[in-house]
């Protein structure tokens, strides 16, 4: 996905595909060549920005776009030459007490018995104060479930919104401590506080990035309050215990 001219709530998008290892890039979709008022309904409009772009296959794929003070998922099933706009996600009576609602990367989980499993991060905010959710699906976009994760923790004191390799195995940190879900995050089963992962939180205290290759193998970046030194953790048992690299 490219980005043409913005403006404040407005983004020109254009969307292409390789098929040669990026020899050559093919146009599929874009907003570019039409008046503001005369955008098709079948491509994604300019209002708001591109979050994230993932595709399950070579037909169906998932956009996030956020607009002013909400978000929104665009769906295509075709390769991505039209778009839908989402009727179930980012329409929840969970998400009516937000003053702003932000969605982050859909992220492509695998493959499960109806389809392919796709789960998007999402940020409620209300009074100043963050909280997290995720819209998950198990069977390509066709149904979706909203799930709203406890527990939120200060974000410079070793938290970091929940993240998932596949719907039932998901991970979360809070305030250090490194928690385990098999239930779409539903429910949290901590691990024992790590001494040696809390004396590398104690110098690099914000927590970049976490992610799992398997259900033993996760990684973990960390960086200082200044952003200027950052270390990576490694976990070979799940996330029970980390060892710095």
């Amino acid at each position: 996905m490219a980005k043409g001219d913005i403006s404040r709530g407005s983004e020109e998008k254009s969307l292409f595909h390789t098929s040669n290892n990026g020899g050559l890039w093919d146009e599929v979709m874009q907003n570019t060549e039409y008046s503001t008022s005369r955008v098709p309904g079948s491509v994604i409009p300019r209002t708001g920005s591109v979050i994230g772009l993932t595709f399950t296959d070579s037909l169906v794929g998932f956009a996030t776009i956020r607009e002013m003070q909400s978000s929104k998922l665009y769906i295509t099933r075709d390769g991505g030459q039209k778009w839908k706009s989402s009727g179930q996600v980012f329409k929840s009576k969970l998400l009516d007490p937000c003053g702003s609602v932000y969605a982050g990367a859909p992220k492509l989980l695998g493959r499960g018995g109806s389809g392919s499993e796709v789960y998007i991060p999402v940020t409620c905010v209300k009074d100043n104060q963050a909280s997290y959710m995720g819209y998950f699906t198990g069977d390509t976009g066709k149904s979706w479930n909203l799930v709203s994760f406890p527990m939120t923790g200060d974000a410079g004191k070793g938290t970091i919104q929940p993240v998932f390799r596949r719907l039932h195995d998901g991970w979360r940190m809070v305030n250090g401590i490194v928690y385990h879900s098999n239930d779409l995050g539903k429910t949290w089963k901590p691990f024992p506080r790590s001494k040696l992962l809390a004396d590398n939180l104690a110098k690099y205290p914000n927590v970049v990035k976490l992610q799992f290759t398997s259900s033993d193998v996760g990684w973990m970046l960390i960086e200082t309050t200044d952003k200027k030194r950052s270390r990576l953790m490694k976990s070979s048992d799940g996330g029970e215990t980390w060892q710095g690299l």
